[in-house]
């Protein structure tokens, strides 16, 4: 081999090894990014999927007590979402109750609240809660609320002789 073969092998053989390893790395990046794209979209399903979890149909019953008074037929009722969260951790909720069935009742104000309070007589009501980040993400749960009647037994008469 003479000095130019020689020079040629100590150019070229770096060189075509920092093409290949160029390209090889460029192969690599795709491949890491086109995994990152599925993991995000797993994820992204998995929310969706945990998100239409979230919305439910419960019923709560509300048994009221036997007060001796005829005149009360209205029982204060609030409803409580307290335990609301967002998984990301800073956000700002926002909360809207809104009646979807049931006899009408006025709620309170509940646009920034986790509560929403109404009086209500015996009957079946039912509300749906939606939640809302400052990212715009939103969730809905339903629940109904069954205010049984106040309990009244029928008075045994005793006749005398």
């Amino acid at each position: 081999m003479n000095n130019f073969e020689s020079l040629l092998t100590w150019i070229l053989v770096p060189l075509c090894l920092g093409l290949m390893t160029n390209e090889y790395m460029e192969t690599q990046k795709m491949k890491a990014e086109a995994e990152k794209s599925a993991q995000e979209a797993q994820m992204a399903e998995a929310k969706a999927e945990a998100r239409a979890l979230l919305i439910t149909n419960r019923t709560i019953t509300v048994e009221v007590e036997h007060d001796s008074d005829p005149s009360t037929t209205i029982y204060p009722v609030t409803l409580s979402a307290t335990n609301s969260f967002d998984d990301d951790q800073g956000d700002e909720l926002s909360f809207f109750w809104r009646q979807i069935g049931g006899s009408s009742v006025r709620l309170n104000d509940t646009r920034k609240t986790s509560e929403a309070k109404f009086d209500a007589e015996a009957g079946e009501y039912e509300f749906v809660l939606s939640i809302s980040d400052n990212y715009g993400e939103s969730c809905s749960d339903t629940v109904i609320i069954n205010v049984k009647p106040e309990p009244n037994s029928c008075p045994t008469p005793v006749i005398r002789k």
